[in-house]
Parts: C-alpha cells; sequence; structure tokens
C-alpha cells in the first residue's frame, strides 16, 4: 500500500504543472538528459563493439601470437625477471609490454574511432605493423589525459517547489520517512523514464546504422566507409542499472532534505501584498518584455492574459545615484497607444506615493509586442538616500494615458502591470576625479518655458556635486544656472538658444570633470497673432503671401462647426472685396513640412470681442471646403459679394500641422477663343470604333478643357474634363454620327459660344468576325510571346459561364491554345489596351468537342489585367481557352495582349541530358521533345560544380526554333579536366529568355600528375583563372614568363586533391603572349600553358 503511495505522489508530482516555468523546464531537462546519456553510451559501447570484431578480424598483424593481459583489472604488474623467463619458454622468441585504450580522435571537425597503445621497442618485433605504414616512419608520442565534470539538480528543484505540500503531508501524519520515499520514488522515476527513452533511442540509431550505414568514418583510408555497429545485450542491462543507481544516489540528499523540513502553518502575504495591485477588467493587453540592468524578461504576447504579472523572483542590483536604461516592449492590441510609466518604492514603504516614485518612460503605438526593438526606452535614476535593500519595482502599461500605480479604472481601461524586486546597492564614495558624462535634452525648446536636460553614466559614487552651467551657442562663455545643482535640472529656457553643460564635482578630491555639450536652439512658441477669428489677418488682393507654420495654433471655442474636419489648430484670415465676383487662393507649402489642411469659408455676424457667429458660404464648385497638401495649389472659392467681410479658416486635417504660405489674386482672364476640332476631320467617315482618337487645338492661357460628345448637335453631355489636348472615346457604335466640341477654360472662367465650332464624324462599318471566333480556330501561343487580340465583331459560340462569381453575356468570344511541354504550372495573362475592356477568361482540358473548365479570370473591371493561375498541367497536352467581354454591349468589346508563362510551357522540352566518358574525351548528349522559339544551346562546364563558364554554342535543329518532334543532340568535350568534370546547358530563346538544364558530372582518370587544365578567360585584360589538377594537398607555385623564358610574375597556391581553382591578377603586364607552369613542393612541374594579355 505505502510503496503505491510513493508512486503516486511521484507521478502526480512529475506530471503536475510548477508554479515557476523553468521548474518544468528542468525536470524535463533531467529526463532528456538522462536519455542522451543513456543513449550515447549504448551506442558509443556498440561502436566499440562493432570496430572490435572487424579490427580483430581484419587486421590481425597488430596483435602477437600471445597475449597476456589481467582478468581482473586494466593493467598489470610483471617483474622483469618474470619477463626474461618467458623469453626462455620454448617457441616464445621475443615479447613486448603494452597499454592500451580505445579512444574518440577530433581533428578540425573530422572524427575516428582509435585504439591508444603505449608500446616499447619491441613492439614492432612481435607483430607486422611496419608494413602498414603509409608515410613516414614508425614513431611513438606523448598522450593527455581528459577530464569529465558530471552534474544534476532538478530534483532539489521539484522539493523546493512542493514546499507546500510537504507541510500539507506532514499536518496530515505523514512521516519523514514517507515524505523521503516519495522523493527518492520521483528521482527513480525520472532515470527510468530517461533511460527506457534512451534506450529506445539507442536501439532505433544501432538498427540505422547497421542497415542503412549513413554515418561514414572520415579520412577514405580504412577497409570500411561506415561506423559499425554490434549490440550486445550486456551493454543495456549495464547501463541501466549505471544510470538508476547513479539517480538513486542523486535524489538521496534532496529527498533527505524535503523529509527534514520543520511543519509552519503560518499564513503567508500573497502578491501583490502589501502592494496595492493593478486589475484591467475590459482586457488585459500584456507587456512582453522589460530590460533594465541585469534584468532581461520576455513574457507572454497574447492579449486577454495575466493582468498583473508577478516576478518578484526576478531581481537586480540597483546603485544609489546612477542612472539605468529600461526598455519595455508590449503588445497595443491593434493601432493604438499604451502608455509605460515604472514605479519604485526608493523608501520601502510598501507604496508608489511619494515623490521622485513614478518615471513616465513613454508611448508603445501599434506594436504586437515580439519585436524587441520596437518598444519604448527610458531612464531610471536611483536617488540618493533610498533605503538599501530589496523592494518593489512595477512597470505597468495602460492604454490611451499614463496609469497611476494602483487606479485600475482610468480611461479605456486595456493594459498589463509586471512586478519584479530590485536589490538598492550603497553608491561607493567618489574620489579623484568624476568620469565624463553625457548631457541630454531637447535640441530645440520653446522660449521661455522650463526645459528639463540630465546626465547619464554617473559611476563615481556618493559625494557627488552638480551644477549646470549655460553660454550663447558657440560663445564658449559659461555661466551657472540658478538652482540646477542635481543630475536632473529643470529651469526656465531664454530666448536666443543656449549651450548646457554639467560641472560634476567631487567633495572629497575638490576635482570635477564637465558633462558633453548639448545645444537647445529657442522657439517662438506662442499661438500665431491670428489664431482667434477676432484676430483674423486681412488679406489684399494682389498682396504678399503670408507664410505661418501652424504648429502652435489652437482650437477656440469660438472657432465654427466644420462640415470637413473637426476644428483643432486653426488660424484666420478676412477679405472684403470691392466688387462681387471671383478671387483665387493660392496655398503653397515650402518644404516637406508643408501643412496637409482644409480651407473653411465664411460670412460673420456679431462683434469682437463679444463674439461672431459664421455662416458656410457655399462653394459654386467644391461646397464649403477646399483641402490642399504639400504643393502649390490655386483654388477659387465662391464668388464674393462687394462689401461683404469673408472670413477664411485655416485648420490642418485630423490635427497635421505644418509650413504653409496664403495669398489671393485676381484670377486671370478666361481663354480668349474656343479650341478649334482637328481629328477626326469634319464630316469624316468610316471612323475606327469602338475606340477612336479625337484632337484639337490648344488655346493660349488655358488651364484645362471640358469636351462635350454625342449623338446630336450640338452635344449636350461633357464627357470629360482635361489638361490634355486629345483624348481617346472608347465605346462608339458602328455606323453612327457623332458631334464633338472642346470649351477651353482658365481660373478666370472660358469663353461662351464654343458649340459652334461643332463637328461630326461616322464611324465605320461593323467589321468581320475576327479569325479565332471559333473554338477549331484557335491561335496558337506558347511562353514568351505576346499575342494581340480584339473581341470586335466576334460572335458567341457557347454560353457565358461562371467566374468569380459573376456570369458575362460571352456573346463576343474568341480562342486560343497552347501546349504544355512539361508537366508543371502555367499562367494566362491577359492584359486591356484601353479601360473600357472588361475581360473574362475561361481555360479548358480536352478539345472542342469535349471542354472541361480548369480555370477561369474574372476579378478586375474595365481596363484590369486579368491572370489565371493553372496548376498540375501535363505534359504534352493541349488546352483552349476563350476570351470574351463581360458586357453584352458592343461597346464592351475591345482589344487587349495575351501571353502563356511557367514550368509547364516551357520553350523547350528537354528529355534527356547525359554524357559519358570516351577515351581521353566526354561526350554530352542531349534530347529535346519539343521546341518553341529555341535560338539554342550554350554548353557550360566546371571545375568545381559550381562555377560554370560557357564551352560552346549549339544552334537549335528546329526550324525557325519551332518542332513538335524528337530532336537529338550531341558535343564532345576532348579536353576535359582532370578528375571530375561538370556540365550543363543553358537554353536560349528568339527573345533571349533563358533557361538552366540539370547538371552532368563525368568522372575521369584518377589525378597522378600536376596538371593545368584550363585558363580563362583567354585573352584577358585583367584576371586570369588558373584550374589546376592535383593527386595530393599541396602548396604550389604559378610561375608566368615571357615568350623568352623570363620570369614576370610569381604566385603561390594552396591546392586539395582534385581540381583547383586560382586567381592571377594580369592586369600590370604588358599586352602580348605569356607561358605559364605549376611547381609542386617537391620539385615537380605541370606542362606549359599559354595564355594571351590584352
Amino acid at each position: 500500500m505505502e510503496m503505491g503511495m510513493n508512486f503516486l505522489f511521484a507521478w502526480r508530482y512529475f506530471k503536475s504543472k510548477k508554479t515557476t516555468n523553468a521548474i518544468n523546464i528542468i525536470a524535463w531537462v533531467s529526463v532528456i538528459a538522462i536519455a542522451v546519456v543513456t543513449a550515447a553510451i549504448i551506442i558509443v559501447l556498440s561502436v566499440f563493439n562493432g570496430f572490435e570484431g572487424l579490427v580483430k578480424g581484419l587486421y590481425t598483424d597488430f596483435y602477437a601470437d600471445i597475449k597476456i593481459s589481467s582478468a581482473n583489472t586494466k593493467t598489470i604488474n610483471i617483474t622483469k625477471d618474470k619477463l626474461e623467463s618467458f623469453k626462455k619458454l620454448s617457441g616464445i622468441t621475443n615479447y613486448s609490454c603494452v597499454a592500451e585504450e580505445k579512444a574518440v580522435l577530433l581533428n578540425n571537425g573530422y572524427q575516428s574511432i582509435v585504439v591508444l597503445k603505449g608500446v616499447d621497442e619491441n613492439y614492432t618485433i612481435v607483430n607486422n605493423i611496419k608494413s602498414y605504414i603509409k608515410r613516414g616512419e614508425f614513431a611513438t608520442g606523448n598522450a593527455e589525459q581528459p577530464q569529465l565534470i558530471v552534474g544534476a539538480g532538478a530534483l532539489t528543484m521539484l522539493v523546493l517547489e512542493k514546499q507546500k505540500d510537504i507541510h500539507i503531508l506532514k499536518a496530515m501524519g505523514a512521516s519523514n520517512q514517507l515524505i523521503q520515499k516519495i522523493f527518492l520514488t520521483e528521482g527513480v522515476l525520472l532515470a527510468v523514464i530517461g533511460g527506457i527513452i534512451g534506450i529506445a533511442l539507442a536501439t532505433i540509431i544501432c538498427i540505422i546504422q547497421q542497415q542503412f550505414h549513413l554515418i561514414k568514418l572520415q579520412g577514405g583510408t580504412f577497409i570500411i566507409d561506415y561506423y559499425p555497429i554490434t549490440m550486445q545485450p550486456l551493454d543495456f542491462l549495464l547501463t541501466s542499472a549505471t544510470i538508476v543507481v547513479i539517480a538513486f544516489t542523486a535524489a538521496f540528499f534532496p529527498s533527505k532534505k524535503a523529509a527534514n523540513q520543520e511543519l509552519n502553518l503560518k499564513t503567508k502575504a500573497q502578491f501583490p501584498a502589501p502592494y496595492c495591485s493593478e486589475v484591467y477588467n475590459t482586457n488585459a493587453e500584456p507587456i512582453t518584455y522589460v530590460s533594465i540592468a541585469g534584468i532581461a524578461n520576455a513574457s507572454p504576447d497574447a492579449t486577454g492574459g495575466v493582468e498583473h504579472e508577478d516576478y518578484t523572483g526576478i531581481t537586480t542590483d540597483l546603485i544609489e545615484g546612477r542612472a539605468y536604461t529600461i526598455r519595455v516592449c508590449g503588445n497595443t492590441d491593434g493601432n493604438y497607444t499604451d502608455y509605460v510609466s515604472v514605479f519604485v518604492d526608493w523608501n520601502q514603504d510598501s507604496d508608489f506615493d511619494d515623490a521622485g516614485e513614478i518615471f513616465k518612460i513613454g508611448g508603445i503605438t501599434n506594436s504586437d509586442g515580439l519585436d524587441t526593438t520596437a518598444g519604448v526606452t527610458g531612464a531610471i535614476i536611483v536617488p540618493i538616500g533610498a533605503t538599501l535593500g530589496n523592494t518593489r519595482f512595477r512597470v505597468v502599461k495602460h492604454y490611451s494615458t499614463y496609469q497611476n500605480p494602483c487606479n485600475p479604472n482610468a480611461f479605456g481601461n486595456y493594459g498589463e502591470a509586471e512586478d519584479y524586486t530590485v536589490n538598492i546597492l550603497a553608491s561607493p564614495s567618489c574620489s579623484g576625479t568624476p568620469p565624463v558624462t553625457q548631457a541630454s535634452g531637447p535640441s530645440s525648446y520653446c522660449t521661455d518655458s522650463m526645459v528639463s536636460v540630465t546626465i547619464s553614466g554617473i559611476t563615481a559614487g556618493t559625494g557627488l556635486t552638480y551644477q549646470w552651467q549655460s553660454s550663447p551657442i558657440g560663445t564658449n562663455t559659461w555661466t551657472n544656472v540658478a538652482g540646477a545643482t542635481s543630475a536632473t535640472a529643470t529651469f526656465t529656457h531664454p530666448s536666443g538658444g543656449r549651450d548646457y553643460r554639467c560641472v560634476v564635482t567631487c567633495t572629497s578630491s575638490t576635482q570635477s570633470s564637465n558633462s558633453s555639450i548639448i545645444t537647445i536652439q529657442s522657439l517662438n512658441c506662442a499661438p500665431p497673432l491670428n489664431d482667434e477669428a477676432c484676430d483674423a489677418m486681412t488679406l489684399v488682393l494682389d498682396g504678399p503671401a503670408d507664410c505661418q507654420n501652424s504648429i502652435y495654433a489652437t482650437d477656440n471655442s469660438t472657432d465654427p462647426s466644420f462640415t470637413c474636419s473637426t476644428p483643432n489648430n486653426t488660424i484666420w484670415y478676412k477679405y472684403t472685396p470691392a466688387t462681387t465676383g471671383v478671387v483665387q487662393f493660392t496655398f503653397k507649402t515650402p518644404d516637406t513640412l508643408g501643412l496637409n489642411g482644409w480651407l473653411g469659408v465664411y460670412t460673420a455676424s456679431g462683434s469682437c470681442p463679444g463674439g461672431l457667429t459664421f455662416t458656410d458660404v457655399t462653394n459654386n464648385t467644391l461646397g464649403s471646403c477646399m483641402s490642399f497638401g504639400n504643393d502649390t495649389i490655386t483654388k477659387i472659392p465662391a464668388t464674393l459679394d462687394a462689401g461683404v467681410e469673408y472670413y477664411f479658416m485655416v485648420d490642418g486635417v485630423s490635427g497635421a500641422v505644418g509650413n504653409y504660405c496664403i495669398s489671393i489674386q485676381t484670377p486671370p482672364p478666361a481663354p480668349a477663343t474656343c479650341a478649334t476640332n482637328i481629328s477626326p476631320a469634319d464630316a469624316a467617315v468610316d471612323v475606327s470604333a469602338p475606340n477612336t482618337l479625337i484632337k484639337w487645338t490648344p488655346v493660349a492661357t488655358a488651364t484645362s478643357y471640358d469636351v462635350y460628345f454625342g449623338t446630336v448637335n450640338p452635344p449636350t453631355t461633357k464627357i470629360t474634363t482635361t489638361s490634355l489636348d486629345s483624348i481617346l472615346v472608347t465605346g462608339l457604335a458602328y455606323t453612327t454620327t457623332y458631334y464633338w466640341y472642346v470649351v477651353p477654360k482658365n481660373l478666370g472662367g472660358s469663353p461662351t459660344g464654343c458649340d459652334a465650332n461643332t463637328t461630326s464624324f461616322t464611324t465605320m462599318a461593323t467589321p468581320p468576325p475576327p479569325n479565332n471566333d471559333e473554338c477549331d480556330s484557335a491561335i496558337n501561343i506558347v511562353a514568351g510571346a505576346s499575342v494581340a487580340g480584339s473581341t470586335i465583331s466576334a460572335t458567341q459560340s457557347m454560353a457565358g459561364q461562371t467566374c468569380s462569381g459573376f456570369t458575362g453575356t460571352a456573346d463576343d468570344d474568341i480562342w486560343f491554345t497552347f501546349t504544355a511541354t512539361q508537366s508543371g504550372d502555367a499562367d494566362v495573362t491577359l492584359v486591356p489596351i484601353g479601360t473600357s475592356f472588361d475581360a473574362v477568361v475561361i481555360v479548358y482540358s480536352g478539345d472542342c468537342s469535349t471542354l472541361t473548365q480548369i480555370g477561369c479570370a474574372d476579378t478586375s473591371f474595365g481596363g484590369g489585367t486579368e491572370i489565371v493561375h493553372l496548376t498540375g498541367l501535363n505534359a504534352g497536352g493541349t488546352y483552349l481557352f476563350r476570351v470574351y467581354s463581360y458586357s453584352s454591349s458592343i461597346t464592351g468589346q475591345g482589344t487587349f495582349n495575351v501571353s502563356i508563362d511557367g514550368s509547364a510551357v516551357l520553350p523547350v522540352s528537354l528529355t534527356q541530358f547525359s554524357g559519358e566518358k570516351k577515351g581521353t574525351s566526354n561526350l554530352l548528349i542531349w534530347t529535346t521533345a519539343t521546341e518553341h522559339n529555341n535560338k539554342g544551346f550554350e554548353l557550360q562546364r566546371s571545375y568545381n560544380g559550381n562555377d560554370f563558364l560557357k564551352m560552346n554554342f549549339i544552334e537549335s535543329k528546329a526550324t525557325n526554333g519551332n518542332s513538335a518532334t524528337t530532336l537529338n543532340y550531341q558535343f564532345i568535350d576532348t579536353k576535359p579536366f582532370a578528375g571530375t568534370t561538370y556540365y550543363r546547358l543553358k537554353q536560349i530563346d528568339l527573345n533571349g529568355k533563358t533557361n538552366l538544364s540539370n547538371v552532368v558530372a563525368i568522372k575521369g582518370d584518377k589525378v597522378t600528375n600536376l596538371t593545368v587544365t584550363d585558363v580563362y578567360p583567354n585573352p584577358t585584360a585583367k584576371l586570369l583563372n588558373v584550374v589546376i589538377s592535383s593527386p595530393v594537398d599541396d602548396k604550389v607555385n604559378i610561375v608566368v614568363t615571357d615568350i623568352t623564358g623570363k620570369v614576370v610574375k610569381t604566385q603561390s597556391a594552396q591546392i586539395a586533391v582534385g581540381n583547383n581553382n586560382s586567381q592571377i591578377d594580369v592586369s600590370n603586364l604588358a599586352t602580348g603572349t605569356y607561358l605559364m607552369k605549376v611547381m609542386c613542393s617537391n620539385g615537380c612541374t605541370s606542362t606549359t600553358t599559354k595564355f594571351v594579355k590584352q
């Protein structure tokens, strides 16, 4: 019964969620560590067993005929006399003393399992090891002893986690022995779970290695190229027993500590007592990251979680008198702003109500909290005299406003709080010269306003005094700022701008240092003189512009209701016209900080200062408001009556501020003449339809043109206003007469009687249907080619089909076809010509008698591009698609360009590309099933499979680059690289597009001599690549001579076995022919190669 209870408690404790995530992690890390160690031991033993069997079976020459070893220990003690007596025995000719051990040898990322042997001078006599020496002579060396440190601690953490449970168990009568058995069982449980996982893991890995030989031996000098595996049951049994014993031993002391804990039933204050709490009962928007001094805590980012996190177990040291940077990130749950406050109980009186215990850090806007660079940063300065020891440190993030430490019901109850612990340490006394500090403050500030400055990097300790000084900018004439005697100071900033610095003095040494200098410019932050309507500035017709910045403008209770925007930073103007008429207002924003604003136009009644009542003036074109932005914009607001005083209110859109200039001018005179129609000529016939271009003569002083067009004479419909002298008219009917005229205008108006210049033209007769009007006459298109199409005069071949939720009429469909050159995907893209054609594209498999829809596009309106994405096309398959206008009207018909692209319609279907070695040459063979617009193939070659260069160009065998039958190609490389040579094809279309083939590798003869197999580019003007084939790793010298044999350049290179590329800069050589050879370290020389320097 007791054994079952032990296991029940241990199992529940192992599965249960811990209050601290780290304990869960540590427990599972322990299980994983045990599993990994178990697996590793078994795998290593199995590898050792495999090697032992292999080596003993294959290399008996490494051992003497008789081996004497201890049956119980690693070593054996034999005296010299006993050794000599062995030698005298019949049949023994000699002996050797050996100490040996298995080990894993690591070298620059390579590893090998080896047997280390300590041998004497007779060792080579009793075996045949010398015959296996590959290079050099047999010699012995010294061995170093490795060290291994083993540690454990998961169970101790579990005991600490369950202290409260231990007290409860004891209160219920549990004995110390029962509690110790529970935690001993949990320790063994960790070991058993880890051991089982480790044994399973080791078995799987060993079986996979036995079957597939995945893990290879390095070096290539052994009889096999993989690690051998032999599993033995005894290894599994001994490893499991060892793990359990170690776990039992490791669990004994923590379990004994748990059993010996004293029973304590006193109640303990729970978080957040004795401090107040923050409750966000609307929604918790979490703080996700807090960093200050030694704290760097990331927490969950999902909204709706814990409102007030208890991280008081996370602590850091802060030293009085020093400044610390804090960074806070958080989730604002959308494009909102949350404000971060920090509260520190410096005097440890269990509240945050005292002076200097609140820090307003700043706002976080539109953040998901995951990016730790997108938070807010501020400074926390520990005051001199703060109570030493641990105290509460609270971070609060609150929507819309800075939050009080204990006020959960502020506006917009969204946010979160986190509590930490900081340990306040005494600042050491200063000595010598204080370190230079960094001053910071705003770059500009309002004149005669209170500005705050501070210094950072204060590390010299207590006994420091501070004195801020100011100087006119750039004069270096310093005077003390009255009352500014702290590291952070606030004082009145004067006009004219100032340089500021802080003098930090250590009182014990009387030595001082100056902070860095900050320059603060002075701003005139007073509202504009015309901030109020009663102070409106009078604008003078054709007078100078008034230029201002609206940044300090205010919204006033007397501002009228604004129909375009809520008034927020208004500036006022007024104007009384002498005559009735219109005036033009010009707004100019002189830089990138220009105002994005509105202009309201009003009349007013009443008087100042009593107050004015405003009435909107109806604008004959734009209503009562006009918008303006970052350009020079001219508007005519309305017809203004003579003698009436008008008010104009300038306001930023949604609180926008910026620079602007405003002026009023007499409008320019209206254009003196009407426009004259040029084309089509008056009474022209057979004019193109449904679209045609109409053009007229430009008129001096005109800024735009109203175009009147229709089938009545004169036309009464204005179809557009344009600043150009021509437009494309779309949707024209066939065999129809149209009339048109153009009215030029500017801000001063327009001439009258322009309808007298009306001309006419008659459109063409209905054209015949397109050639591809029916399915069986579909036009074939190939990849990379754009084909023109037109639905004009097309007829209906089948009913419209639903696509993207819409069904067009399909009364003007035309047909296209294409063939998939290989299996894959393709995109059909249609681009309309003009803005009126609303196209529908339907794609089918099968033939004209058995069509199956496989894709369509109708996502755009008139003039929009349509794309059909097709997947899973079959090689050799023929597909059809039709195009028609969504509209049933003739005016909806139009023209377009259509193309197809994608992996299924590559211009060349390459069915084979292979190669083989033929004597000293390499034969390349490739075959195409189809070719479309194929110019040919660029054969490329590489020595390493990565760096390819053009070798030759082979023209397409297809007529005009097009073929539907199989074509065969071949090429012979008579001078391949030594070792392996790599090839690929670069297929080139007639339009210049390219595609790369697979890479073919042809293995050559084993490299036996140092050889220069290629130099490129040849000729060269600057850099020459030299491909060197080598039978060994070596350091070589590249020697360049002129044709007389004079050495003109040498360069060394480290090369490896096989092909290598070295690059030589020959730009400083004279133009001409040069010879080059490569010399190895032992004096061998390659053949001589010639190259030309341009």
